[in-house]
Formats: structure tokens, sequence, C-alpha cells
């Protein structure tokens, strides 16, 4: 077998794990979002049924969470803008949830979530596209992109 030839089933896997990746992240998002919206305009919960929706949704941001890049430690220079934000957005939901915030905090954070989710994933297609092209030896500089497409 060619070099040619392993390079390109290499790049195949790995479009392919990457675009499968993406969808789940997407479908956890659009999970995360329907139960929010249950929550949110659910206004006689009895303690038992309120305290089962919160379980649900941080269930929900704790799974997107770990799926979205295991991290080394804080801070860690492999996490993009994108993903530090994202990740601070479903910790906020997280926590109006648990501290019993005002519903107005959640719905803000609900509406921001999505807002990031959308660019998140379009510079995730983008960085597919990037990767398959022939000779594309850099990495894709998903920050760089960001700033230049949504700043």
């Amino acid at each position: 077998m060619s070099n040619r030839y392993l390079e390109d089933r290499k790049n195949k896997v790995i479009t392919e794990n990457r675009i499968e990746w993406m969808y789940k992240i997407r479908e956890y998002i659009v999970e995360l979002n329907s139960v929010l919206n249950e929550y949110i305009i659910s206004e006689h919960l009895t303690n038992e049924e309120g305290k089962v929706m919160k379980i649900n949704i941080l269930n929900h941001i704790d799974k997107i969470i770990l799926y979205l890049a295991p991290v080394v430690k804080q801070g860690s220079k492999n996490r993009s803008e994108l993903d530090v934000k994202l990740e601070k957005v479903l910790f906020n939901i997280g926590d109006a949830i648990k501290n019993n915030s005002d519903m107005e905090i959640v719905l803000v954070n609900q509406r921001e979530l999505l807002s990031i989710a959308r660019i998140y994933f379009k510079v995730e297609w983008e960085k597919v596209k990037y990767e398959v092209k022939e000779n594309a030896q850099d990495l894709f500089d998903t920050d760089k992109y960001y700033k230049k497409h949504y700043k």
C-alpha cells in the first residue's frame, strides 16, 4: 500500500469520527435545550418533580462537558476560546439551576448557549473541511478562524 493511500484512509477515518462527534454533541445540546424549555415553562412543579428535572438538566450539562474535549489541566493552550465559552455558559446554567436562581438567568444563558453552539459547529465544520484538504500540513487554528469571522 502506498503512503498516499494510507494518508487518505487516515484522513477519512478522522473526518468520519469528527463528524460523528459533532452530531453527538449537537444532539446532546438539543436535548439539553428541550429539557431547559420544559423547566422554564413549568410553573407548577412539585418539589420532587422539580428535583428530578434539575437532576436531568445537570446530567445533560455534564454529558456535554465530558464530550467536548478532555483537558489535561485548566488553562491549557489545547483549548480554544470557543471551548472555554461553551463550557462557561454550561457551568452558568448549571449554577443557576443548583442555586435556584431567577429563571431569567437560566433563559439568558440558554440563549447564549444556542448562540455559541451555532458558531461552534460552524467552526468545527470548517476545521473538518480544512483537515481533509490535500496537503493540509498545519493544524487548523480554531481561535484564529473564530476571531476573523465572529468577533
